[in-house]
């Protein structure tokens, strides 16, 4: 379990899981998904899954169980990610 505190104030605490997909003998990732399972936070609970493929075919996608914890996750949890999942 984890969580984000900021101002003194616990924010978000969950679990988050990630999976990287890598093809036998590349040197990169093919895939990923990562999971953010949020036990509490600022707007509620829930579980956000964030999917990625790159590549000129590729796939991004948000799967979710409450669409205000999705909004949440992106602005507070994975902004600084390389490759978000959406631009907000």
């Amino acid at each position: 379990m984890s969580n984000i505190v900021k101002t003194g104030r616990i924010k978000w605490t969950g679990e988050h899981w990630i999976a990287y997909i890598r093809r036998p003998g590349e040197e990169t990732n093919s895939g990923m998904v990562s999971l953010y399972h949020t036990a509490y936070s600022e707007v509620g609970n829930g579980d956000v899954a964030w999917v990625y493929i790159p590549g000129k075919n590729g796939f991004k996608a948000i799967c979710t169980d409450n669409h205000v914890v999705a909004r949440f996750a992106l602005e507070e949890l994975v902004k600084g990610a390389n490759h978000p999942p959406v631009r907000t």
